[in-house]
């Protein structure tokens, strides 16, 4: 870029000069901005590079992304179906355990009254013994039953 003219140079020239000093001013700014323009070119390619790459890291950080949600869902999925299938077993075992629970406590209810009952019997039947004064070490005659059976 050529340096301006001086003013009081053009003052004394002709108007044909100063029109060529005015079209040279021109000319030199459209070289300037012909240059800026470039300049601003380059940069705008560069720019436009660096947003492609991103864009294209973007789109690889959003199908790993995917990915890892999908891997991460079905591994959720899966131990949930472990779990279920051990807390399954483990209700499975805890009901057979109480239905065998229940099971003696129905035998301990049964022996407790078939006890009571018979030493409701041998109550009465010291009653008889007493009265007849039998020795207190003969076991009453329902004892000898149960005990043979």
């Amino acid at each position: 870029m050529r340096e301006q003219s001086n003013p009081k140079f053009l003052e004394h020239a002709c108007i044909a000069t100063r029109m060529i000093d005015k079209r040279r001013q021109l000319f030199d700014l459209q070289e300037t901005f012909h240059v800026e323009k470039k300049n601003h070119d380059a940069k705008l390619a560069i720019l436009k590079q660096k947003e492609d790459e991103y864009e294209r890291q973007d789109m690889e950080f959003q199908k790993k992304l995917i990915h890892f949600e999908n891997n991460n869902k079905e591994s959720a999925y899966t131990r949930a179906t472990q779990r279920l299938a051990e807390e399954t077993k483990l209700c499975v075992a805890i009901d057979n355990d109480i239905a065998i629970i229940l099971k003696l406590l129905e035998e301990k209810k049964a022996e407790e009254k078939r006890l009571a009952e018979l030493l409701k019997r041998c109550t009465t039947g010291s009653d008889v013994l007493d009265e007849y004064e039998l020795p207190m070490n003969e076991p009453c005659r329902e004892t000898r039953m149960t005990e043979s059976v």
